[in-house]
């Protein structure tokens, strides 16, 4: 299931607390006006696509 599709299937937000190293890790591999959600999503979709067994 991609991205876009989870993120129209489910609107509720939750929190994720993550250190202040990965915060920025996460910055770094996001565009200007990505979010953190957009962010995540494309990394899990790249690995769903890249880790299939």
């Amino acid at each position: 299931m991609k991205a876009e599709q989870v993120q129209q299937e489910v609107k509720e937000k939750s929190s994720v607390a993550v250190e202040k190293r990965t915060r920025l890790r996460l910055d770094k591999l996001g565009t200007r006006h990505e979010t953190y959600d957009q962010i995540i999503n494309r990394l899990i979709d790249f690995y769903e696509e890249h880790n299939k067994g």
